[in-house]
C-alpha cells in the first residue's frame, strides 16, 4: 500500500473473523447463543491436535472478536489469523494488511487520545482565563461546565475534530 500507515485498528475494524475464516475454508455455523452469531471448530492445531469433534469457537459479528471454550484463546481478528496460520503477530499483521480497503480510517485509540487531551487542555485553559477575568460567571458557568464534561468526555471523547469545533465557539463565545 502507499505511504499510509495501517493500524491495528484499520485491521480490526475493516477484516473480518467471517473473511478469514472464508479464507481457510472454515465452515461456520449461524447460532444465536448470547452475544455470538457463529461457531465453528478451533482452526488451532494445538486445540485437541486439530481433531475437535464438536464446535467450541464461538464468533461475535458485531465486535468481530472470538472466543474458544476448548482452549481459552480469544480476541481479535489478528488472534484468529494466528490461530489459523500458526504465524506470530508481526507476520500475521503483513498478511492482514493486504484486506484493508481503508488505510489509516482508524487511527490507534493511544494516538487519538493523545491528540485530543491536547486539546482538551486548551479547552480548560479558555474557560479557565474566562472565569478569571470574569469572577461573576463562576456560578453562571457551573452548570454549563458540568455539561460540557459530560458531552466531552463521556460521549466525543475520542473525536478530535469534534472538540475543537467546541473550542473555537467556547473563544468566539468567550471573547478568548
Amino acid at each position: 500500500m502507499e505511504d499510509i500507515k495501517i493500524s491495528r485498528n484499520d485491521i480490526v475494524k475493516q477484516v473480518s473473523i467471517e473473511t478469514v475464516a472464508a479464507e481457510f475454508q472454515i465452515e461456520l455455523e449461524s447460532i444465536s447463543a448470547g452475544n455470538f452469531d457463529w461457531r465453528c471448530k478451533c482452526p488451532s492445531e494445538d486445540h485437541k491436535h486439530g481433531m475437535e469433534k464438536t464446535s467450541s469457537l464461538y464468533i461475535n459479528i458485531k465486535k468481530n472478536d472470538f472466543f474458544c471454550y476448548g482452549c481459552n484463546a480469544g480476541s481479535s481478528v489478528i488472534d484468529f489469523y494466528m490461530l489459523c496460520t500458526k504465524k506470530d503477530f508481526a507476520s500475521s499483521f503483513r498478511d492482514l494488511k493486504e484486506f484493508v480497503k481503508h488505510p489509516g480510517k482508524y487511527k490507534d485509540s493511544a494516538i487519538k487520545k493523545a491528540d485530543n487531551l491536547q486539546v482538551l487542555l486548551h479547552n480548560s485553559k479558555i474557560i479557565r482565563e474566562h472565569l478569571l477575568s470574569n469572577n461573576d460567571g463562576i456560578h453562571s458557568m457551573n452548570e454549563f461546565l458540568i455539561k460540557l464534561d459530560q458531552n466531552l468526555f463521556e460521549v466525543h471523547k475520542d473525536e478530535v475534530e469534534y472538540v475543537e469545533k467546541i473550542n473555537k465557539k467556547l473563544e468566539k463565545k468567550l471573547g478568548c
